[in-house]
């Protein structure tokens, strides 16, 4: 069971949280080609979060994966780098 947990320190509203759960299990079973009920991903919103004494916007992700196909991580990195891009 593919796992994936985001971590930010900016304020997310339901409706936004709810679009990122649904956008990264999208995400994560195209990449691995498994089936979207078999993704578990979780969104914590308003951590207390520095990148050394920097309290900028930040975002964490943790992935964990039982079997995962190490083929697969170039893609799946490249994705969530996509996905969480802001121009």
């Amino acid at each position: 069971m593919p796992y994936l947990k985001l971590q930010t320190n900016l304020e997310l509203s339901n409706d936004r949280k709810k679009n990122i759960l649904n956008d990264l299990v999208s995400l994560v079973s195209k990449e691995l080609d498994k089936p979207e009920k078999y993704v578990m991903t979780i969104v914590q919103d308003g951590q207390i979060m520095h990148f050394g004494s920097a309290d900028d916007p930040i975002v964490y992700i943790e992935f964990r994966s039982i079997r995962f196909p190490e083929d697969k991580t170039k893609a799946l990195a490249k994705s969530l780098s996509n996905f969480l891009r802001v121009d």
